[in-house]
């Protein structure tokens, strides 16, 4: 009898490993503009920024964010940013403004330095002050 039973559960894993969603770099899904990473993963950039901010403010709006019924939104990683950069507003996708945006990731030498992505050319750097005015792009992983 407990073979009966593990048919049809095998079954369903399969019908579910199956029917997993995969998205394209650049579709609007799961809340924004997705960038796949594997099969089953990767990370969502918001359609529109929340505007300039300093590192901390930013970094809290992003946590206190609820967009598109999700709220796990945060600041991006360097690597997720030049993603954004390169994948997304080189191509036109997202309409996002040619400005400094900063990441989540600080400076490890002296704390009150941050990383930020300058759209305009793609250059990251490491040397701006968290009380200085960036734009925020919240993204999410799903």
């Amino acid at each position: 009898m407990n073979r009966f039973i593990l048919i049809p559960l095998f079954l369903l894993g399969v019908l579910f490993e199956s029917s997993a969603q995969t998205y394209s770099p650049g579709q609007n899904a799961e809340g924004g503009i997705v960038f796949p990473t594997s099969k089953k993963k990767g990370f969502v950039v918001a359609e529109k920024g929340l505007g300039l901010m300093t590192w901390e403010e930013g970094k809290k709006a992003c946590e206190d964010l609820v967009l598109n019924g999700y709220d796990n939104w945060r600041l991006p990683s360097k690597t997720e940013l030049g993603i954004i950069y390169y994948q997304f507003y080189m191509k036109g996708i997202g309409g996002f403004p040619t400005e400094y945006y900063w990441c989540k990731t600080e400076n490890k030498g002296i704390r009150q330095l941050a990383w930020c992505l300058d759209f305009k050319d793609g250059q990251e750097y490491n040397s701006h002050s968290k009380t200085n005015n960036k734009y925020i792009l919240p993204v999410r992983t799903y």
